[in-house]
């Protein structure tokens, strides 16, 4: 007869296997993920208000591994997400979007307020306090990772920046 601990070493093979295919089907739903090289923390959305119709996303990328890129970010909720870049340019403020965000090797960057950022156009219901987004980040080499970004605390969302 063989002892528990050894049928537990025979199924905890099969059964790590198991969970990571679940996980690996499954979007993330925490505001940290880690997938491969790249790791997220702090991933959030602004709520919107009654009558608006864009929002914008936030996040920490780390990347360990080689040099990538995020390439895109999609969700159902919204018509389309845009990367965008926030700056002076000479003595004005501009916003752009851009086709691709480096994620150098060894470094974190940050999308957040009046720099990088996921801009969110044609949100299809609003976004309330409380609630969350499903999206999903295309990176050039890490491929595509889906996670959910739950929307910020009123006074994180204070210090965000407005669109029209």
């Amino acid at each position: 007869m063989k002892s528990l601990f050894s049928l537990g070493r025979r199924f905890a093979g099969p059964t790590l296997v198991l969970w990571g295919i679940v996980l690996a089907a499954n979007p993330v739903s925490a505001q940290q993920a880690q997938f491969g090289a790249i790791s997220i923390q702090g991933a959030y959305v602004k709520p919107t208000v009654q009558g608006q119709i864009n929002s914008a996303g936030y996040l920490k990328i780390t990347n360990t591994g080689a040099d990538d890129k995020l390439l895109s970010a999609s969700t159902g909720m919204a018509n389309q997400v845009q990367l965008h870049f926030m700056g002076m340019q000479g003595d004005v403020m501009k916003m752009n979007e851009v086709a691709a965000i480096d994620l150098p090797s060894g470094k974190t960057v940050e999308l957040k307020p009046g720099s990088y950022h996921l801009m969110i156009l044609g949100v299809k219901a609003p976004i309330k306090p409380g609630e969350s987004l499903k999206m999903k980040l295309k990176f050039q080499k890490a491929g595509e990772l889906e996670m959910v970004f739950p929307t910020s605390t009123p006074e994180s969302a204070a210090h965000a920046h407005e669109h029209p």
